[in-house]
């Protein structure tokens, strides 16, 4: 699009992208009263030993009461991880320690984990069909029954009865595969008194839930 006739264009009397003297004076004149983000910090001069490198550098203590490292990247090499040399109070090495032994979570915190836990297409599928043959099996995969810790996606009202229905793609993710994960969960519930009823994606028909689960009553 061309320029109108009259209109002066932005860059006339400039050379390439370079500022005009005039310009930079109106820029000066704009900033001379701003201060830099380090503006009053101390910039004393100090001769340290890296404590990751041993390197003997001169650095600016920029408002810090001492220098410790020649660069951030040797900072962040020797500390490792965040708390490295933090001093912990009893108790919280306690709670720490609890955690690290695999102390399961309240059912309290278990639940408001799963409060907002939408149903999958597959636990919408299976109850639409067991509603419809009328068997006696409720969602509660949003921790309405909790098992040692586990929260499985439907119950029998009538007796300790667990299903699972899942995707095998993603239990494969877990670790030992699908089979490993079935497998210590099935002990896990039949330790605590209840049968637990396993589902996968081709399973969850009409004709393989009645026959599966009409053995049951």
């Amino acid at each position: 699009m061309g320029t109108k006739k009259g209109n002066i264009p932005w860059n006339k009397g400039k050379i390439g992208f370079k500022v005009s003297e005039v310009t930079k004076k109106k820029i000066s004149e704009k900033n001379k009263d701003k201060k830099s983000w380090n503006s009053g910090t101390s910039k004393t001069k100090v001769t340290i030993k890296c404590l990751y490198c041993g390197i003997v550098k001169t650095v600016y203590l920029c408002g810090r009461e001492e220098v410790k490292y020649c660069s951030n990247k040797c900072a962040h090499i020797d500390m490792g991880v965040w708390n490295k040399g933090k001093s912990w109070s009893t108790e919280v090495k306690d709670k720490i320690r609890k955690v690290h032994l695999g102390v399961k979570h309240t059912e309290e915190h278990t639940r408001n984990c799963l409060k907002r836990n939408l149903k999958s297409t597959l636990e919408i599928k299976f109850e639409n069909l067991v509603n419809e043959l009328k068997l006696p099996y409720v969602f509660v995969g949003n921790g309405e029954k909790i098992i040692s810790g586990k929260v499985p996606d439907f119950i029998n009202t009538n007796k300790n009865i667990a299903v699972e229905v899942f995707y095998k793609k993603h239990k494969d993710l877990f670790r030992g595969g699908c089979e490993e994960w079935m497998k210590s969960r099935e002990q896990l519930f039949k330790e605590n008194g209840w049968k637990l009823i396993f589902f996968n994606e081709t399973e969850v028909n009409r004709n393989n839930i009645l026959n599966v689960l009409i053995m049951e009553e």
